[in-house]
């Protein structure tokens, strides 16, 4: 067994970079820009969460939409 080593996450971190990653796909897919005073909220959830998040938001969504960047390198999906 490999040697283990432990790493400091901040989830905060993660979360605002998601949120970064949003504003950049909103414009990618859409060519839209959020306006002033609005912006996109992530959030690391459990699989209970994402049932939830999915179950409320999926009947709102106007476009659902597949991507693939950078072949394979980041991948989304709905």
């Amino acid at each position: 067994m490999a040697p283990a080593m432990p790493l400091p996450f901040d989830p905060e971190q993660l979360e605002r970079w998601a949120e970064y990653v949003a504003r950049g796909l909103l414009w990618h897919h859409w060519q839209y820009a959020l306006p002033e005073g609005h912006s996109p909220v992530a959030a690391c959830t459990d699989f209970r969460g994402e049932q939830w998040l999915d179950s409320f938001f999926r009947p709102l969504a106007v476009a659902l939409i597949d991507g693939n960047i950078a072949e394979g390198m980041f991948v989304y999906r709905p």
